[in-house]
C-alpha cells in the first residue's frame, strides 16, 4: 500500500496527528505553538518535507541537527520536557552537558516517583527548567 513513497506512511500519520491537534485546540479554545526540535539523517529536500509536516500540524518545527547529536534532548537536559520558546530551545540545545545529563534525569525521576500528591503539569515543567539549568 505505501509502495509509491517512502515517505505516504509518514505523512498519514501527520495527518491523523493534525487532525487530532485541530480538535484538542479547539476543545482548548487556545492557539499555542509548541517546538518540537527536529533531528534527522536524511537529504536537505527530505528535512523540508518533515518541517513542512511538523509545521502543518501546528507546530514550529526546529532543525537541531542529525541524530548523533539527539541525546542534547534527552530526559535530563535543559531542552527535555520543558516548553521553551523558539530562541530558549535553540539555546537549551547548545547548552547541554552530556555527562550532566545522566545525574540529572535519574535526580529528577526520583523526585516525580517520590511527589505526593502526585505532580501536576505545570509543575513538571517548572521542576525540569530548575534542575537542568545551566549554573
Amino acid at each position: 500500500m505505501f509502495d509509491a513513497h517512502p515517505l505516504a506512511a509518514g505523512v498519514i500519520k501527520f495527518e491523523r496527528l493534525r487532525s487530532r491537534i485541530g480538535r484538542l485546540r479547539s476543545a482548548a479554545r487556545c492557539c499555542f505553538r509548541f517546538h518540537p526540535p527536529v533531528l534527522q539523517n536524511v537529504a536537505k529536500h527530505v528535512a523540508g518535507v518533515f518541517a513542512e509536516l511538523v509545521n502543518e500540524t501546528g507546530f514550529d518545527a526546529l532543525d537541531a541537527g542529525d541524530l548523533a547529536n539527539s541525546w542534547r534532548q534527552q530526559p535530563g537536559t535543559p531542552a527535555y520536557c520543558t516548553e521553551l520558546t523558539l530562541p530558549d530551545l535553540q539555546d537549551a540545545l547548545s547548552t547541554a552537558e552530556k555527562a550532566r545529563a545522566p545525574r540529572i534525569r535519574d535526580a529528577l525521576i526520583k523526585g516525580f516517583m517520590e511527589a505526593t500528591p502526585p505532580l501536576r503539569h505545570e509543575q513538571i515543567v517548572a521542576r525540569n527548567r530548575e534542575v537542568t539549568a545551566r549554573r
